[in-house]
């Protein structure tokens, strides 16, 4: 009965925190466009027009090596020599 109720609670959080997040992106006019296999997440920015402004990324520490790891699949998207994000397939 416990497993059944802490569950309940996690789905909950779980719909909760996603439901904040989208709202945070939407506030700040932004697009999650993906994640590299380093847990990176890249971010495309809005005007308040619609069109797109700039790219970032969000780094995921890496403890074990005490650096920032970086795909090199999204480099050229973010320096916008592509125009589009590289899709899952390309990544693996």
């Amino acid at each position: 009965m416990f497993e059944s109720v802490l569950t309940r609670v996690n789905v909950f959080r779980t719909r909760y925190r996603l439901s904040f997040l989208k709202a945070k992106d939407d506030g700040l006019g932004r697009e999650m466009i993906g994640s590299d296999r380093f847990g990176n997440r890249y971010y495309q920015y809005y005007s308040y027009h619609g069109l797109p402004t700039r790219r970032i990324v969000l780094y995921k520490f890496n403890e074990q090596s005490n650096a920032f790891e970086q795909d090199v699949h999204f480099v050229g998207w973010l320096r916008r020599n592509e125009l589009i994000a590289p899709t899952p397939e390309e990544l693996e």
